[in-house]
């Protein structure tokens, strides 16, 4: 007879899939159960959309960032929000910042974990 039959076949490993629909993982899980660290600074000089790609690629690479965020203000002070496994190296910060053609206008010292200046 001719026929269809299906047998469903199991994935490998269910948490894997194609990249449309498999879960999300930060950088964060391979460092461990580490709360995340927030700092919050300013960055004079941006734009546009690109600015903020540009300088978001450079602090991307930074050892330890999980996540960064920016609230743009064309032509003023805009504020960059990074999420760190751990403490950033401020020197660094800046210059990512600087490599990405910008000025960083302000940054507190040491962020704590809720991330506010300790």
């Amino acid at each position: 007879m001719c026929g269809t039959s299906r047998q469903p076949l199991p994935l490998f490993n269910e948490q894997s899939g194609c990249a449309c629909c498999s879960p999300q993982q930060q950088k964060a899980a391979v460092t461990g159960d580490v709360a995340p660290r927030t700092l919050r600074f300013q960055v004079a000089g941006m734009t546009c959309g690109h600015c903020v790609s540009a300088v978001s690629a450079e602090l991307s690479k930074l050892d330890g960032v999980i996540r960064v965020e920016t609230a743009l203000v064309p032509h003023g002070r805009s504020t960059v929000t990074l999420s760190s496994a751990g403490v950033l190296d401020r020197d660094a910060i800046g210059m990512a910042v600087a490599n990405a053609g910008y000025e960083l206008a302000g940054i507190p010292s040491v962020p704590d974990r809720q991330g506010g200046p300790s």
